[in-house]
């Protein structure tokens, strides 16, 4: 017997999901939702391009990690 979970059928039946971003960082990479970034005064950077150098000056400043 093959039991297979609804979303998988859906998936395998309609594709994945469009996504669309919900945002653009402040160095122009887009953001979408779930993904990890973070946030000084009204600028928000995505996470993951960053060098872990940049994260740690960001957080010197004071900026805050949330998740978009």
């Amino acid at each position: 017997m093959d039991i297979q979970h609804p979303d998988i059928t859906k998936v395998r039946i309609h594709g994945l999901p469009e996504t669309q971003p919900i945002e653009v960082d402040t160095l122009g990479n887009e953001i979408y939702s779930g993904d990890p970034i973070i946030t000084l005064h009204d600028e928000v950077f995505l996470v993951e391009p960053l060098l872990q150098e940049t994260i740690e000056i960001l957080e010197l400043l004071g900026a805050e990690h949330e998740t978009a």
